[in-house]
């Protein structure tokens, strides 16, 4: 049987852009990340376009808050998500808040 899973997808570029970072502390799910780059050719660029695709798999029922921050020269940004695990380990993702520190 297949579970489905859920994806959250950023935008950066290289030389500047915004870094992203998943923190929780919870074991109900696993995460992934792949980064996409626009451009084939983004090593010969200054400053390639990307998305980072974070796949969150669920491993067990329940449910558990997450946070992104997002940092830049501009600061830091969270953005808080609450995952959701079935018993059939599909997981949601819902938008909690967002905020910047």
């Amino acid at each position: 049987m297949e579970h489905r899973s859920a994806v959250l997808i950023f935008d950066s570029f290289d030389g500047g852009g915004p870094e992203y970072r998943i923190i929780t502390d919870s074991d109900i799910f696993t995460y992934t990340s792949v980064r996409k780059y626009s451009d084939p050719n983004h090593d010969e660029l200054d400053g390639a376009g990307y998305t980072i695709t974070y796949t969150f798999t669920g491993t067990r029922p329940g449910t558990a808050d997450i946070t992104v921050t997002e940092r830049s020269f501009d600061g830091e940004c969270s953005h808080r998500f609450t995952v959701n695990v079935d018993d059939a380990l599909n997981v949601t993702i819902e938008t909690s808040e967002s905020g910047s520190t």
